[in-house]
């Protein structure tokens, strides 16, 4: 909707990017450097030598929501509210704008839980107790910092 988010719902500005080139109800264009055209879809900015993850947390949220009906979940506040930063988001704890933590207890998810969760850089907790979800631990060998999991 270009009256809401202007010129990015034609495509990202240059020095910013979103997974579809274009900022979307649930994936803003973020920040980046190496982003040097209109409509970047990836950053390749290096840290320390190693490539960054191109996918944004609130990517990864956004489909989380999607795919686990978020519209229908008991506590849904903020969530893919283009104006708020993922922190603020419910059930979602930061530290530094990097989620840390997913708290959902008994909050009516439903469906299967997306494996690309295990790609938020600093997810330390995940607690999805009393949900009617299915849960798989593919790719949980990326999670590097998880540090507990109540399922």
């Amino acid at each position: 909707n270009v009256g809401e988010m202007g010129c990015d719902a034609f495509l990202c500005a240059p020095g910013t990017y979103a997974a579809e080139g274009r900022q979307t109800v649930s994936d803003v264009c973020q920040p980046c450097s190496t982003a040097e055209f209109y409509g970047s879809t990836e950053c390749d900015q290096e840290d320390d030598g190693e490539v960054s993850n191109t996918i944004s947390d609130r990517s990864i949220l956004a489909d989380m929501y999607n795919a686990m009906g978020g519209k229908y979940w008991t506590e849904n506040e903020g969530w893919l509210d283009p104006a708020s930063s993922v922190c603020e988001w419910y059930g979602i704890e930061c530290h530094n704008e990097q989620v840390t933590g997913i708290v959902m207890k008994n909050n009516g998810l439903m469906g299967t839980f997306p494996k690309e969760i295990f790609l938020l850089p600093e997810l330390r907790g995940l607690n999805l107790n009393s949900n009617a979800i299915s849960f798989s631990f593919q790719g949980i060998n990326r999670a590097t910092n998880l540090e507990f999991m109540d399922l």
